[in-house]
């Protein structure tokens, strides 16, 4: 059985936690006037990034197929940053309870840091080095298109 590979980060999911899951557990501890922004959020995120490909994975959590394989870091990054432009004491409710045992300290950092923007704000378009997912060569910059990482070349 194959690993599913992160969307965003486009590391290998070992232990798969959905993003429905991630996001029930986040709305147990938002402000109930909170709730339905968040879900337009969620819904959002996911329609971005589902996969087109048919490509799924089992959630440990649920049991249920999810066709959104996105990393439970990844996912916490995002809804974070979503967090922090809306409001600071929600994003640092949500950071704290979301650390799964990292240094506090760095948590701290990162809520004190504003000036980086999540992924979904900028537009999903990242530019990045990596294996481009068209040619398998590896580039300098990667730029999303169609759903894809891809280098220079391909994404003309």
């Amino acid at each position: 059985m194959d690993l599913a590979i992160c969307k965003m980060c486009k590391e290998p999911i070992k232990n798969f936690i959905c993003v429905d899951c991630l996001a029930k557990d986040t709305m147990k501890i938002i402000p109930k006037n909170f709730v339905p922004y968040f879900k337009e959020f969620h819904k959002s995120f996911k329609q971005a990034f589902e996969s087109k490909t048919g490509e799924s994975e089992l959630c440990l959590k649920c049991k249920n197929v999810n066709t959104t394989p996105i990393c439970m870091h990844c996912y916490i990054n995002e809804v974070f940053g979503w967090f922090k432009d809306k409001n600071y004491n929600i994003a640092r409710k949500f950071i704290q309870k979301f650390s799964f045992g990292f240094d506090i300290k760095m948590h701290k950092n990162i809520i004190a840091s504003f000036d980086e923007k999540s992924i979904t704000e900028l537009g999903n378009e990242k530019h990045n080095f990596g294996i481009c997912d068209d040619c398998g060569e590896y580039s300098e910059e990667l730029k999303l298109s169609n759903g894809k990482f891809v280098c220079s070349s391909c994404g003309e």
